[in-house]
């Protein structure tokens, strides 16, 4: 799958491993195949200052001795961050927040702020279709696929292809990969899905286009998907929530 967002293979640091480089000019193309295990190790390495020792990964953020399944379905993963992490997965709040508030948004009562429908500023729908340097007219990457448009290619698409971005000014909200959160549903027999939020890019027309409030998905933590990724959030300085645009998730369970 690394080489479906543009990584090649290189020669691996130890026996039996897999080692994977990004070339020039693919730094920006949307990393996918992502679970939320490995979403939650990333967080861990980047709490750790991105330490080259193994146990950089396993906690900080995220303790990694909580993952796995009781009878092979029910997941024990700890979903919420330690309180003192430093980078960590978006709570739904957050990522809903950061993708549709907007602190100057006018409101009939000639009062301020508030959520718009869609992550582009606006309650119109974005559209999905390659961006206008492949010769689409599109404003997010979702609902269209190679044949669609001959020629373009919806996962060669980089970051901050589209010029359209969202009240805080972060690019990409709609398409790219649909991003993991730290929302947990409890399904039958104590079941639980980590809830994604996102369009996704190669989904069929109109599917999977999660970038209005209302909808979610949600899947086991350990499997990723080619549409797969994440967003982190973090505290800057001055303290103020960001959500970082890290685009490293298809739709197969949607809940309501």
């Amino acid at each position: 799958m690394p080489q479906f967002w543009g990584a090649t293979p290189a020669t691996p640091n130890t026996p039996g491993g897999q080692r994977w480089v990004t070339p020039p000019g693919n730094e920006m193309i949307p990393v996918g195949n992502i679970s939320w295990r490995m979403a939650a190790m990333y967080c861990n390495w980047l709490h750790n200052d991105k330490s080259i020792l193994r146990n950089a990964f396993l906690d900080g953020a995220y303790d990694v001795s909580t993952f796995g399944y009781i009878n092979g379905d029910v997941a024990t993963d700890q979903a919420a961050h330690h309180p003192g992490a430093r980078y960590w997965i978006p709570t739904l709040d957050e990522m809903i927040k950061a993708s549709h508030y907007d602190p100057n948004k006018p409101n009939p009562d000639g009062t301020t702020g508030g959520y718009w429908l869609y992550s582009n500023g606006s309650d119109q729908p974005w559209v999905g279709a390659p961006p206008a340097s492949m010769g689409g007219n599109g404003t997010a990457n979702f609902g269209w696929r190679t044949n669609d448009f001959p020629g373009a290619n919806p996962y060669a698409v980089p970051m901050g292809a589209y010029p359209t971005t969202n009240p805080w000014g972060l690019f990409d909200i709609a398409g790219g990969s649909s991003e993991w959160t730290e929302e947990v549903l409890t399904g039958t027999g104590g079941v639980r899905y980590w809830v994604h939020d996102g369009s996704f890019r190669a989904g069929t027309q109109g599917n999977g286009v999660l970038d209005a409030i209302y909808a979610a998905g949600g899947e086991f933590p350990s499997f990723p998907f080619p549409n797969f990724g994440l967003r982190i959030a973090t505290i800057p300085s001055p303290p103020t929530l960001a959500l970082l645009v890290l685009p490293l998730l298809s739709r197969r369970r949607r809940l309501s």
